[in-house]
């Protein structure tokens, strides 16, 4: 039996910085845990994701690691008191360390740690959902087949121009009526 119970498990594909805590500017980049700050409406949309039976898995880039600016092991720190912060609901924390010069597989907005989330949960993309705040967030997400729900910030208003998500908002509350 599947672990949330449900025969086509769905899941809700989340971007750490800048859905689950506050963006940083473009170019700037959260390297320690006191710049960590929950967005408003996070706690709600996982409690709603969770009630409705999807799996809630994060999908984020971390070049800062690549960069020297932070280890892996802080990074895991900061993802662990997320995920803490949350109520220890997050299902997994996919994470790609890499620079976009490094040409990995995993960085988004290629596929590789959707692919990965979908073979360790058997997700079906097509009732899953990306949230995101930037246009290698859709890109990704509309490639596997997955809505893609696109979180309007302070920072990313040219890389919506640069996709086409499933939904545009403004507050993650509206998320909740989405999913």
């Amino acid at each position: 039996m599947p672990r949330n119970g449900m025969k086509n498990k769905r899941a809700l594909f989340l971007d750490r910085d800048g859905v689950i805590c506050e963006a940083m500017p473009r170019g700037q980049y959260l390297t320690r845990l006191e710049e960590f700050k929950l967005l408003p409406g996070i706690i709600g949309l996982i409690d709603e994701a969770k009630n409705k039976g999807y799996f809630v898995i994060v999908i984020t880039n971390q070049p800062q690691i690549s960069r020297g600016m932070v280890s892996e092991a802080e990074v895991i720190s900061i993802n662990d008191k997320m995920n803490e912060l949350l109520g220890m609901k997050l299902d997994a924390i996919y994470y790609c360390p890499h620079r976009n010069e490094d040409n990995c597989d995993c960085r988004k907005p290629k596929p590789g740690m959707f692919l990965k989330a979908a073979k360790d949960f058997d997700i079906d993309f097509s009732g899953s959902f990306f949230l995101g705040d930037s246009d290698k967030d859709v890109k990704p997400g509309k490639a596997i087949g997955c809505k893609t729900i696109f979180l309007k910030n302070e920072h990313n208003g040219e890389e919506l121009k640069n996709c086409s998500p499933d939904f545009v908002i403004e507050s993650l509350k509206e998320a909740e009526k989405i999913i």
